[in-house]
């Protein structure tokens, strides 16, 4: 009788982690082969429950069934196909990719070491202004304090 309990407990819980599992799935939409996952779990599972005859019957043949399959199967072949072009065409141009880096790179290091002095110059003229701005704001800030204070004080 534990042993029975047991197992149903176990069941139960893959029961609902599959559940999850489909419904996580389901919700990000994966497309391997080319179409959801929805599309791809209706197809495999949809058999079990068409009727058949006026029964379930996960055994009969329907012409709908064999539909699905192939369209599944045609969408996973083209994902497929697609795939591998894409890989070869990354692979392809991946010496190119790698010059072209190699290129800017080069191109990035010549212009910071002979703009370096330039660079610095600007940076440390923008932190200037950015030190007297925040000095004005200051002084402007109690300027404004000790005006609202002397008008208070005039008013009373």
């Amino acid at each position: 009788m534990a042993r029975l309990l047991v197992i149903s407990a176990v069941l139960t819980v893959l029961g609902r982690s599959r559940l999850l599992s489909a419904e996580v799935l389901e919700e990000n939409a994966l497309d391997g082969c080319g179409v959801g996952h929805g599309s791809l779990h209706s197809t495999a599972y949809g058999w079990q429950y068409t009727p058949c005859w006026s029964e379930n019957n996960g055994a009969c043949f329907v012409k709908a069934h064999e539909e699905r399959y192939h369209a599944l199967v045609r969408a996973c072949e083209e994902a497929h196909s697609n795939q591998s072009s894409r890989i070869r065409q990354y692979r392809a141009d991946f010496p190119q990719y790698s010059s072209d880096v190699i290129v800017a790179l080069s191109q990035l290091n010549v212009t910071l070491q002979t703009q370096r002095d330039r660079l610095e110059s600007i940076v440390q003229d923008q932190h200037d202004v950015l030190v007297n701005t925040t000095a004005y704001a200051a002084q402007l800030e109690r300027d404004i304090v000790v005006a609202s204070v002397e008008a208070n004080r005039t008013d009373q």
